[in-house]
């Protein structure tokens, strides 16, 4: 094996056909979530005014954290707010309802 090969690269010749068979798609596999969360602490990290070594890492988790715990509470209070436009349930939207995926 060449010392070229990233190991998302290996993943995708050798194993993707496992993971299509299990999981049916490839979306569940995207980096886009963590590219984004990259862009997020490289921005932080470069407009702190803390460029120290560990305590700036320490508060860049603190402040990541915090956002999440807020994520969170926002995304529980909208979730009681969102009405499905196919069975016109609370809770979920059309893309999450259980009923149209059995129709």
């Amino acid at each position: 094996m060449t010392t070229n090969v990233t190991p998302y690269m290996h993943v995708l010749v050798n194993h993707m056909h496992e993971s299509l068979a299990l999981h049916g798609s490839l979306s569940n596999f995207s980096q886009q979530g963590l590219e984004k969360l990259n862009d997020r602490v490289t921005g932080w990290f470069f407009k702190s005014s803390n460029h120290k070594g560990v305590e700036a890492l320490r508060q860049i988790i603190v402040k990541q954290n915090r956002l999440e715990l807020l994520e969170e509470k926002y995304n529980r209070d909208l979730k009681f707010k969102v009405t499905c436009t196919k069975c016109k349930g609370v809770g979920h939207n059309m893309r999450t309802c259980v009923t149209s995926k059995e129709l």
